[in-house]
């Protein structure tokens, strides 16, 4: 194969990777917006994903003290893909929780609500199955146009 072929053949496969790359059709952006409480209460100051069941960047938002959202998935407030998703909300607060003491072996410590996530432990406090798609039980379909959600979590 010559050269000049080769580099055409290169430049063509390449061509579909760099139009779909630079150019300004990403994926449909919807406005999406909402409320989390718990308890009855807004939920302040906690992370709310919506991650896309076919796969792709998850929108994220983080509530306010109302308990209200805004979605970023690629800018800042730009919404979220149309599709179906799961959803998660998480709420810690980092905790000067000393080591637990070592217990005797066969003895199982009893359970409670606190993780380490990383080198810090944090203290769930909403429940911890909120934080994972697979047990929040919490969807949403985002459409076209302006998206409203509202989720109540209970204990």
């Amino acid at each position: 194969m010559t050269v000049i072929r080769w580099l055409f053949l290169r430049q063509a496969a390449l061509l579909p990777v760099l139009l779909v790359g630079c150019g300004t059709n990403g994926p449909e952006l919807a406005p999406v917006e909402g409320v989390v409480t718990f308890r009855g209460r807004p939920l302040v100051e906690a992370e709310v994903m919506f991650v896309p069941r076919q796969g792709g960047r998850p929108a994220v938002g983080r509530t306010d003290s109302q308990g209200r959202f805004q979605f970023t998935t690629f800018r800042e407030r730009d919404g979220a893909p149309v599709g179906e998703y799961d959803v998660t909300v998480a709420k810690c607060a980092p905790d000067a929780i000393p080591p637990a003491p070592s217990l005797p072996s066969g003895i199982v410590p009893p359970a409670n609500p606190i993780s380490i996530v990383g080198p810090v432990m944090h203290k769930w406090l909403i429940p911890e199955r909120y934080a994972n798609a697979k047990t929040s039980r919490l969807s949403a379909t985002v459409h076209s146009g302006k998206n409203a959600f509202s989720f109540e979590l209970t204990p």
